[in-house]
């Protein structure tokens, strides 16, 4: 039996997003040299975002496709690819962006609901994070990093009364692995 490798897993995502495990995905993408949760090119994201609202699917595309090649896990950055693609008539690719997106989220929130420490809902970076509280429909209020046996933990608590619990161990132990270098 050979190990799959992220790299070709992503590539049988976008070839058939219904077969691939998005949670073995995720691992992968931890453990590989593709994974950098923190310093994102906000210039080029308010780019793409007045590019999308201009409806200039053609330059907007041209400016995701560097940004989804160093961030190839980026839900925000598949659907709004998807978006564009959509936006010049290829619904083949933007549905199989869609797909994919879609199988990702369904691996966040997957992972826990969120309710307790034991099933915090395992997050990537801060990205996840945010869209995380979005589809649960809350507004952070106030957050805390706390450490447990099992990890790095975020308790948030909600203004609408809500405390979720968000596992960021991935992101905290790739910041103390690059604070030990």
């Amino acid at each position: 039996m050979s190990v799959v490798t992220f790299t070709e897993l992503l590539e049988d995502a976008f070839l058939d997003p219904d077969s691939v495990d998005y949670d073995q995905l995720r691992t992968l993408y931890v453990h590989s040299s593709c994974y950098i949760p923190f310093g994102r090119d906000q210039s080029s994201i308010e780019t793409l975002n007045t590019q999308l609202a201009g409806l200039d699917f053609e330059a907007a595309i041209h400016t995701i496709e560097p940004l989804i090649e160093l961030d190839p896990l980026s839900i925000t950055l598949r659907l709004a690819y998807a978006h564009a693609l959509d936006g010049i008539d290829d619904e083949w690719e933007a549905s199989t962006q869609r797909a994919v997106a879609n199988g990702l989220i369904k691996a966040i929130l997957g992972s826990g609901d969120g309710r307790t420490p034991q099933t915090a809902i395992v997050v990537l970076d801060d990205r996840e994070r945010e869209l995380v509280l979005q589809l649960l429909s809350v507004r952070p209020k106030s957050s805390q990093m706390t450490t447990s046996e099992d990890g790095w933990l975020d308790c948030v608590t909600c203004h609408e009364g809500r405390l979720v619990y968000l596992d960021v161990s991935w992101p905290q132990g790739w910041l103390l692995a690059m604070n030990a270098n």
